[in-house]
């Protein structure tokens, strides 16, 4: 049979080449059943007539029943349900976070209170210009305003 004689060419390959013994093993299984798998192999040999698809359809079956793992692929999805938890988490704690600082940035932009930090580049540079008259002459100004006429912070 062509399904048999593709099983044997993969395990002939696998063996000279001493790769996946587990697969070998499920190889050697297949071929000890063959009157159980007559029924299998006539339905595929109908299905797939082409060698290149049946070569593909034994390669997914044989690795998925060499390595197959039902608790690796339940910790797999666990992890997977604790990432997406997680990104939302963040996601959620990063949009209350961006409410607090607008709304600190408007308490220190609007009340007497100041925190000691700068929360904008203006103030980075009105700090770093204190001592150069030439910023005080011709850019401190223009800084001010810009500092003033900062668009409206969303919520």
């Amino acid at each position: 049979m062509a399904c048999e004689s593709c099983l044997k060419g993969i395990r002939a390959q696998y063996v000279e080449s001493d790769i996946w013994p587990s697969v070998v093993n499920v190889i050697d299984r297949l071929l000890s059943r063959p009157l159980e798998l007559v029924d299998v192999y006539a339905e595929l040999h109908r299905q797939l007539p082409d060698a290149q698809a049946l070569d593909m359809l034994f390669d997914a079956v044989l690795m998925t029943a060499a390595f197959y793992n039902q608790d690796k692929i339940n910790e797999a999805r666990d992890a997977r349900d604790q990432l997406k938890k997680t990104n939302a988490d963040i996601a959620r704690v990063a949009h209350q976070l961006v409410g607090l600082l607008h709304r600190r940035d408007d308490l220190c932009n609007t009340s007497a209170f100041y925190t000691g930090e700068r929360h904008s580049i203006v103030d980075l540079i009105e700090e770093a210009s204190e001592s150069n008259p030439l910023f005080k002459a011709h850019l401190q100004e223009r800084l001010e305003t810009l500092q003033r006429k900062r668009p409206p912070k969303s919520p």
